[in-house]
C-alpha cells in the first residue's frame, strides 16, 4: 500500500466517521433533549445528551483508528488463522513460528514475498 492511498483511507475513515459520529449524537441529542421534559425522563434523557456529546467529538477519531484494523487470513505455511494489524508488515505464526509477509493485505511466505 502507497502513501497515497494510506492517505485517502485515512482522510475516508475520518470522514465517515465525522458523519456518524455527527448523525448519531445529534439523534441522541434530541432524543435527550426531549426525554428531560418529564422528571423521570431525565434520569435517560441526561446521559444520552451526554453520549451524544461525545459520539459528536469522538466520530472523526473512530474513522481515523479504521484504517488501523486488523486483517483475517490463512497462514501460507500451515493454514492457521492469523489475525493482525494492518499496519504491520510482517508476523510471526502462532502454530507453526514461521515468518509471514504482509503485503497489500494478503500473507505471504518469504520466498513469494521476495519475487513481489
Amino acid at each position: 500500500m502507497n502513501k497515497v492511498s494510506k492517505v485517502k483511507e485515512f482522510i475516508t475513515g475520518t470522514l465517515s466517521g465525522t458523519i456518524v459520529g455527527a448523525f448519531l449524537g445529534a439523534v441522541m441529542i434530541i432524543v435527550g433533549l426531549v426525554l428531560t421534559s418529564t422528571v423521570i425522563g431525565a434520569i435517560i434523557g441526561i446521559p444520552l445528551i451526554i453520549v451524544g456529546a461525545i459520539f459528536m467529538l469522538a466520530g472523526p477519531f473512530s474513522g481515523v483508528f479504521s484504517c488501523f484494523s486488523a486483517i483475517e487470513g490463512k497462514c501460507p505455511y500451515c493454514g492457521d488463522i492469523i489475525k493482525t494489524l494492518k499496519t504491520k508488515k510482517g508476523v510471526n505464526c502462532n502454530s507453526c513460528k514461521q515468518r509471514i509477509i504482509i503485503r497489500n493485505g494478503q500473507y505471504y511466505n518469504i520466498e513469494d514475498a521476495a519475487k513481489l
